[in-house]
């Protein structure tokens, strides 16, 4: 019993790392870049979902998820003031084979 507890401290502990709710259309990228490498790896998980949901796919291509997100970053970077969800929308996403 003491280890399920454990472990189910373990798994959601990470994802507690923000106890407030964030409004993502309103999301710059400058708060982005002040966000922990965990919180950033979350969002962007989250954002390429939004993606793909905006693509009518399912599917996750590792190689082009790890490229988009070199790019957002760099895109962050050289403009803070830049919204994040606008970029993602717009992101090509491979089509789900039907």
């Amino acid at each position: 019993m003491l280890a399920a507890v454990v472990l189910a401290v373990v798994l959601v502990a990470p994802v507690a790392v923000r106890a407030e709710p964030i409004d993502i259309s309103k999301f710059a990228c400058r708060e982005f870049l002040e966000l922990t490498d965990d919180e950033q790896r979350m969002l962007l998980f989250w954002l390429h979902g939004y993606a793909s949901a905006h693509a009518d796919t399912t599917a996750l291509d590792n190689e082009q998820f790890l490229q988009g997100a070199e790019q957002r970053l760099a895109q962050c970077r050289a403009d803070p003031s830049r919204l994040l969800i606008p970029d993602f929308a717009r992101a090509p996403q491979p089509r789900t084979p039907r």
